[in-house]
């Protein structure tokens, strides 16, 4: 028993390493040729251009569309795993802080959490969320909170 947590727990923290070094092969070999995605938020893809909502599926193809995009954005990320743990015996919880240098330069760093379902030695489903209002705030999209607090209170 000790031993499949230690492998569960050992792929994700792999999988969060390939993403911070750009390692797409890495990333591949720890993830299932098709991967569901459950957010918790409606969310959308950047290079089909629509809705993904809640629930979706990927494929290897796209996921490796969608890290390089990631990469060219982002060219420096750092991910450090704030808590992780095995639940039950297929299952693995974890809350991360991320830090990215966007390619215009800005540092934004964000918390995560999520939950990855795994299969025969890879990530075939996982169910996330993470601060996207601070996300685009860090990047001057939307006001901070005092600020749309008060046009709140003005309604």
């Amino acid at each position: 028993m000790e031993s499949a947590r230690l492998n569960n727990i050992e792929i994700v923290r792999r999988a969060i390493l390939a993403g911070d070094n750009n390692d797409n092969e890495q990333s591949a070999e720890l993830t299932a040729p098709t991967h569901i995605g459950h957010a918790l938020f409606d969310s959308y893809d950047l290079l089909k251009g629509e809705q993904l909502g809640y629930d979706f599926e990927t494929t290897r193809e796209e996921h490796e569309e969608w890290t390089t995009y990631l990469q060219e954005q982002y060219p420096h990320t750092r991910t450090t795993i704030d808590e992780i743990f095995e639940v039950g015996d297929d299952k693995v919880v974890y809350i991360t802080t991320t830090t990215n240098t966007h390619k215009s330069g800005k540092e934004i760093t964000t918390k995560g959490m999520s939950l990855d379902r795994i299969a025969e030695g890879k990530i075939v489903e996982t169910w996330y969320s993470w601060d996207r209002l601070g996300y685009w705030q860090q990047l001057g999209f939307v006001p901070h909170v005092k600020e749309l607090l008060a046009r709140f209170n003005e309604l």
